[in-house]
């Protein structure tokens, strides 16, 4: 396995690996933030990663949207990303889910302001 690695970071130089991968995320995060700037959402413009982190605060699911018991008592970001998933087919990552120190137990955690990851 260590020989094909090297093998494959060897050829990476050569093959432009890493500076089309860096293109192609680029465009990508490009594409993905023009949609959040035409919304008037506000984000973190990652540095050395994929994940956006936007404000999803102005966002409001609707009064009576049925939350699953999965989420319910896990923090907002657990509803909004159930309720954006279901209405609108956009998978988003709850922060509270990843975040340091992580909650414990199912105790949420709430970010301030609401924020989702989504890459």
């Amino acid at each position: 396995m260590q020989e094909a690695i090297a093998i494959g970071l060897e050829q990476s130089g050569p093959k432009r690996f890493f500076e089309d991968q860096l293109e192609a995320y680029t465009e990508r995060r490009n594409i993905l933030t023009s949609y959040f700037d035409q919304l008037g959402l506000s984000y973190t413009k990652p540095d050395g990663s994929y994940f956006l982190l936007v404000d999803m605060s102005p966002i409001k699911i609707p009064d009576g949207f049925e939350i699953p018991d999965s989420c319910k008592g896990r923090g907002k970001d657990f509803a909004l990303c159930w309720w954006l998933a279901q209405e609108l087919r956009v998978v988003g990552i709850p922060p509270s889910e990843v975040s340091w120190p992580r909650p414990v137990g199912r105790q949420a955690v709430e970010i301030r302001p609401l924020g989702l990851r989504l890459c």
